[in-house]
């Protein structure tokens, strides 16, 4: 498992990690990519989501912090990345815990594992683990 930043998420870096590396990906997208960003943010993802993990609320360096991620197996087409099988909605909440104020910042992505290896808990932790 290989795992990208924005920077990198490209079709050529996918097919890359496939076929020098053999080895499958999970891509962050974001505005560097604004046709992908776009199909991603679009989605209905309550609606449409094919799976659902919600992480323990935890308190780290002075907030709270909760991490939700929806997966969805992509209709063929609609994310042109070499072999990708899962396309994926990150929420993360986070309340400052002397203010209380709140925030919400959401990130998009793809992967080429299966659900069937890559079920949402793990794709969130290969995502924290980045």
């Amino acid at each position: 498992m290989i795992t990208i930043d924005a920077m990198h998420t490209v079709r050529d870096t996918a097919r890359t990690v496939i076929n020098t590396h053999k080895a499958d990906y999970l891509m962050t997208v974001k505005g560097n990519a604004p046709e992908i960003h776009e199909t991603l943010a679009c989605i209905d993802w309550g609606k449409d989501a094919t799976d659902t993990f919600k992480e323990n609320v935890e308190k780290v360096h002075g907030r709270i912090e909760q991490r939700r991620i929806r997966t969805l197996t992509p209709p063929r087409g609609v994310v042109n990345h070499p072999r990708v099988a899962q396309l994926f909605r990150i929420e993360r909440l986070r309340i400052n815990v002397k203010s209380g104020v709140q925030s919400i910042e959401t990130a998009y992505g793809t992967t080429s594992v299966p659900l069937d290896r890559g079920f949402p808990e793990r794709l969130l932790a290969w995502n924290r683990g980045h």
